[in-house]
């Protein structure tokens, strides 16, 4: 069985730490919230790169640092195409979508939203 924690607050924050400082096993691996490291840290790399070894899921939202939302690609100041370089020679096995970003209101709204997340990823993965 693989234990993924999720980075939902600073990245030095004494729980985090604690976990992935002395649960040694290999099947404790991170599911890496992009969105939270932008929030809390203006700084995706830093964690990212520190514990890429560990981290196996992606959690793809996008937010402008003012509030953790949870809004669609391209609806915040993520450099995500910076982001994709940095997981290039990672053990990522998936990226997560937020597919129901706060305030989505109907169906259309979302279909748009999956078509520009799609069409995004195709760009940001080249």
């Amino acid at each position: 069985m693989t234990l993924a924690i999720e980075n939902v607050e600073k990245a030095g924050s004494p729980h985090i730490k604690y976990v992935l400082e002395n649960i040694k096993s290999p099947n404790l691996k991170i599911l890496f919230d992009v969105g939270h490291a932008h929030y809390f840290t203006n700084d995706v790399s830093e964690f990212f790169n520190r514990h890429k070894d560990r981290i196996v899921y992606t959690h793809l939202h996008d937010n402008d640092r003012s509030s953790d939302a949870h809004n669609s690609l391209g609806n915040g100041n993520i450099d995500y195409k910076r982001f994709f370089k940095l997981t290039k020679s990672s053990s990522i096995e998936y990226h997560i979508l937020e597919v129901n970003p706060r305030g989505m209101g109907d169906v259309e709204k979302f279909r748009a939203h999956v078509r520009n997340n799609v069409e995004l990823l195709k760009e940001y993965l080249k």
